[in-house]
């Protein structure tokens, strides 16, 4: 993505970094998060971190998946309930971390009182039921493949698959409705 917003904005300085370790010392007139905010522990340090480094007249705006408030994570918590994945258990189940807007409000109306606060439900048209799990296996998969070898790995998917057909049905036009849920945090340093 950085390589990308390079090519796109050649005049802007992109730095790629961990959120954790960002420099107080440089102010930036957008400090963004797009679905990485959820990855990063502690956001009692880190929100009021990264909002330190916003100039004046300067943005600070995140979108977090809402993952834990949907069917597919039902639907995996299901299978890791069988005893054959006890690999998995050992998985950290607060690797992803959200709140609710209220949260981020009482967070950063201390500090701004220009924010705009949203959530949003997507519908994403997909192809098919494998193709949710193709399209969080880099994310929200991610941590409990890696617990796996790769014969689990494509087992694990398929009792995945097989639990998502329960909440994820195929339209007339075979195409599937995946909702993903989304909250939007917008303030302004002023």
């Amino acid at each position: 993505m950085i390589e990308k917003a390079k090519n796109d904005f050649p005049k802007l300085n992109w730095i790629h970094g961990k959120a954790e370790e960002v420099r107080t010392d440089i102010k930036y007139s957008l400090v963004f998060s797009n679905a990485a905010l959820q990855w990063i522990p502690n956001h009692e340090k880190a929100i009021p971190r990264l909002w330190e480094i916003v100039e004046h007249n300067g943005a600070f705006a995140a979108q977090i998946p809402k993952f834990e408030k949907m069917d597919i994570n039902t639907a995996l918590k299901e299978i890791l309930e069988k005893e054959k994945w006890i690999k998995c258990k050992n998985v950290d189940t607060n690797i992803r971390v959200f709140y609710d807007l209220d949260y981020y409000y009482e967070s950063l109306s201390k500090k701004s009182d220009d924010i705009e606060l949203w959530e949003t439900h997507y519908f994403h048209i997909m192809p098919s039921q494998q193709s949710i799990i193709d399209f969080i296996e880099s994310t929200a998969l991610r941590p409990y493949l890696n617990e796996l070898n790769n014969e689990e790995k494509i087992e694990f998917k398929n009792e995945l698959l097989i639990a998502l057909k329960k909440y994820y049905k195929i339209q007339t036009d075979g195409k599937v409705l995946f909702p993903f849920k989304r909250i939007f945090i917008l303030a302004y340093k002023n």
